[in-house]
């Protein structure tokens, strides 16, 4: 039985991120690079290939990533900030060759924040992941990133 998502059709490109990740310093710039060539690159592509994926009407995601088996993103190097190198990338995340900019803000979003957890949790042991109280500490502070900030740096709810 085919998928209904063999033969879709692609495009590759390389766009400029939304949000938080327009300027960043020389020190967040090395490391996101870094990042994508660790293990968290397959994460990485899999998030990115659902985010692209969005208004297909299929939660199949093994069925996914075989219909995009040559899909891959790439976080590209720049003297103040990254771009995202996106081979093969499903064609409906686009209108007129230009990526639709909620999928864009979504596709930064995961980034920063796939970066985040692994570099500032997972990597600096900045809470006891044994315990049953690092979950919601994590979840707070994952989330209090993306907040808004008041003028003195603490989260706007």
């Amino acid at each position: 039985m085919n998928s209904p998502l063999q033969s879709r059709p692609t495009l590759s490109t390389i766009i400029s991120p939304e949000g938080s990740l327009e300027v960043l310093s020389q020190h967040e710039v090395n490391r996101l690079h870094c990042t994508s060539k660790t293990g968290l690159h397959d994460l990485l592509r899999r998030c990115a290939l659902a985010v692209l994926n969005c208004g297909n009407p299929t939660d199949d995601s093994l069925a996914l990533m075989e219909a995009y088996k040559d899909f891959d993103i790439e976080v590209l190097q720049q003297d103040r900030g990254i771009r995202l190198k996106l081979t093969n990338a499903p064609a409906d995340a686009f209108v007129d060759g230009r990526m639709i900019r909620g999928i864009r803000e979504h596709l930064s979003a995961i980034i920063r924040d796939i970066v985040y957890v692994y570099n500032e949790i997972q990597q600096h042991h900045r809470f006891d992941l044994t315990t049953g109280k690092a979950p919601p500490m994590r979840c707070f502070i994952s989330c209090a990133r993306r907040a808004p900030c008041s003028p003195d740096g603490t989260p706007a709810w």
